[in-house]
């Protein structure tokens, strides 16, 4: 399998014929996903006001930013591929190299393999 059909927007991830009130239900679906995903970025002040920076470009497999407002930031870290990947961010240039990291919002599948 080469590396564009393993990209998850191209893979038969989510079926069709899945209904709204199943997701809705599923506190792991895409949906609720999706919701959680809408609220922080209605709430948190780096994502509706922060400039945006961004990150690792070379990095075809996953796509980054950083967003920062008032001293804080919010970096954002989109795997497109549908296997694990590593990255290293080094923040020390928008002065946020040793600040503390905390996980805002993650899909259902990563946060296990994550712990």
């Amino acid at each position: 399998m080469d590396a564009e059909s393993n990209r998850c927007h191209g893979s038969n991830r989510y079926r069709v014929g899945v209904s709204v009130a199943s997701e809705s239900e599923d506190p792991n679906s895409v949906l609720n996903l999706y919701k959680k995903v809408l609220v922080l970025r209605r709430t948190n002040e780096a994502l509706l006001e922060g400039s945006y920076t961004a990150l690792n470009e070379e990095d075809p497999n996953v796509m980054s930013h950083l967003r920062s407002y008032k001293g804080k930031a919010v970096l954002v870290a989109l795997n497109m591929l549908a296997t694990p990947q590593k990255t290293i961010f080094n923040l020390s240039q928008q002065r946020f190299g040793r600040a503390p990291l905390k996980t805002l919002i993650a899909s259902p599948e990563d946060i296990g393999k994550r712990q």
